[in-house]
């Protein structure tokens, strides 16, 4: 997540009016990759709780001025990004699907028991005060 071009201190910092969406490589990745997504849910959580329903965006550009006039000291900006929403993106600009850990076939039970980190990636924004 850029603010003004930097990243969003892992101490939190107020929330912007707009914001870009940014998937990158960890730094010890040994060989260096860029990212695209299609689609990212932003959801304004106050102890626990979704305080607004969860917004989906698919450009990178996000306006966060809907979540401005809702948002308090102290609430988070949960991000999320599903990994069947990303892609690798190539040298020449080409983008392939990124390629997901195959999880065992579902048995009888209905009930989905995968972790939200095995189903994406996510960011947890403190919002502090202005």
């Amino acid at each position: 997540m850029l603010l003004d071009q930097g990243e969003v201190p892992a101490a939190g910092s107020a929330l912007a009016l707009r914001a870009t969406l940014q998937v990158q490589a960890d730094p010890a990745c040994p060989t260096p990759a860029r990212y695209a997504f299609g689609s990212a849910e932003l959801t304004l959580v106050r102890r626990g709780r979704p305080v607004l329903p969860t917004r989906r965006t698919t450009q990178p550009q996000v306006d966060l001025r809907a979540l401005a006039k809702a948002c308090q000291p102290g609430d988070h900006l949960y991000i999320f990004i599903p990994y069947a929403s990303l892609a690798v993106v190539a040298a020449d600009g080409q983008q392939r699907p990124y390629r997901q850990l195959r999880r065992p076939q579902p048995g009888r039970s209905s009930i989905d028991l995968s972790t939200e980190e095995s189903k994406g990636i996510s960011f947890n924004w403190l919002l502090t005060k202005e």
